[in-house]
């Protein structure tokens, strides 16, 4: 857990990630939990409902664990960026091991491991909560900063924002 919280105001996560959360559509359907985060790393919970059981009610969906991998990789970016910047998903690959355990929940963790000016690079693992399982794992590629028609632009992301979260 991070000794302070993120800047007011924080594309797009705010002060307050689960706040942010709750305004994601598949993300708030789906009911993460953010659990914390450190420098660059972010941790998110995935708890078995109605909306993320597999066919069998039983256990978590590993296509529902495939979205929280991909949201926590976005969500780590965010946290490492040193200023407000839209970024893009560039690339995005995903391995699935074991099987989600019976009635319980995912915990992913999420850690950018490089950043520069124009691109970042993520390695996650989605874990059973439980067992410490491990389940899956991510690696992703985004675009930071300009993207195509924005080169020398500067971008206004709160003006950018305030319609997509009135």
């Amino acid at each position: 857990m991070s000794a302070a919280p993120l800047a007011a105001g924080f594309f797009p996560l705010d002060a307050n990630p689960a706040a942010h959360m709750a305004r994601v559509p598949f993300a708030h359907t789906l009911g993460f939990v953010w659990e914390g985060d450190e420098h660059r790393t972010a941790r998110v919970r995935l708890p078995l409902s109605a909306a993320a059981a597999a066919p069998d009610g039983a256990r978590v969906d590993r296509l529902a664990m495939l979205a929280l991998l991909d949201h926590a990789c976005s969500a780590a970016v965010y946290l490492a960026l040193p200023r407000p910047s839209l970024i893009a998903t560039v690339d995005l690959r995903c391995e699935l091991g074991g099987t989600p355990d019976v009635g319980a929940d995912i915990v992913c963790e999420a850690r950018t491991q490089h950043l520069d000016e124009h691109f970042a690079v993520v390695r996650a693992s989605a874990s059973s909560a439980r067992t410490g399982t491990l389940l899956a794992w991510a690696s992703s590629t985004y675009a930071v900063g300009a993207h195509p028609g924005m080169a020398g632009k500067k971008v206004d992301t709160q003006a950018w924002r305030q319609p997509a979260i009135a």
